[in-house]
């Protein structure tokens, strides 16, 4: 998936590996690796959907992924980069063709990476 990215810090702790220095052990290093490995591989919010350790969450407001503890929240982007705001009946195959993701939140067990990139 194409992802952008609501904080610079953020992004660049992310493309760098130094979001691994979030983590207090070798499990969630681990995930966070997977969780982000995955998403930034995968084509479609389809393809990352049939890895089973990703779970998808999608609110009015998010979409959230997690993989074990760690989670990433994000908005969906259209192809002209604006934010689609799904229906109310919305289910996550209903956007695989989301052209991106915009990145708000990192979290390991609870713990923002958002935060601890400021």
């Amino acid at each position: 998936m194409k992802l952008a990215w609501l904080d610079e810090q953020l992004r660049e702790r992310c493309v760098t590996g130094a979001v691994l220095d979030g983590a207090r052990s070798e499990a969630e290093r681990a995930a966070i690796s997977t969780l982000v490995g995955l998403v930034v591989h995968s084509e479609t919010l389809g393809a990352l959907r049939k890895f089973q350790v990703v779970q998808a969450t999608l609110t009015s407001e998010e979409l959230r992924l997690s993989a074990r503890e760690a989670n990433m929240r994000t908005q969906l982007l259209s192809r002209n980069g604006e934010i689609v705001v799904p229906s109310i009946n919305a289910t996550p195959a209903a956007f695989d063709q989301t052209a991106a993701l915009l990145v708000h939140d990192l979290t390991i067990n609870g713990r923002s990476l958002h935060r601890a990139a400021k």
